[in-house]
C-alpha cells in the first residue's frame, strides 16, 4: 500500500500536479526535536532508530523527486501514421491526457480551477 501511494505521488509530481510551484514538506519526527534532542524514537528491528530510518527513506524520496523534470508548459500531441503526421494539437500544462490501450482511445481532460 505504501509503495502504491508513493508511485501515485511521484506520478502526480511528474505529471505537473504541482506545476504552479510550492514546497513538499516531510518530517522525520524525533530526529531534530529541540525539546529532547537525544530522543531518536523506537529501536528498529535490524538496527538503527526510528528517526534514522525515517531520514534515510526521506533522503531517497528527495533524490527521486529531484530527478523529475519540470512539466512542459505547452505540450504537442501528434498523431502519426507510418512516417506521416496526420494530426497535431497543442495542450497546456493543466490538461490530463490518458491513453486507454484496450479501447485505443486518447482522452484529453481540461481541469476547471475557479
Amino acid at each position: 500500500m505504501v509503495r502504491q501511494g508513493w508511485h501515485a505521488f511521484c506520478a502526480r509530481v511528474s505529471s505537473g500536479s504541482f506545476s504552479k510551484g510550492g514546497l513538499i514538506g516531510f518530517s522525520v519526527g524525533h530526529k531534530y526535536k529541540t525539546s529532547n534532542p537525544n530522543d531518536r524514537g523506537a529501536a528498529v528491528y535490524g538496527g538503527g532508530t526510528e528517526a534514522d530510518n525515517a531520514e534515510a527513506v526521506l533522503e531517497k524520496a528527495k533524490a527521486l523527486l529531484e530527478k523529475i523534470d519540470a512539466p512542459q508548459i505547452k505540450r504537442e500531441i501528434r498523431v502519426v501514421q507510418g512516417e506521416k503526421e496526420i494530426w497535431t494539437h497543442t495542450v497546456d500544462e493543466d490538461v490530463d491526457i490518458k491513453w486507454d490501450p484496450v479501447r485505443g482511445v486518447l482522452s484529453i481532460y481540461q481541469s476547471r480551477i475557479v
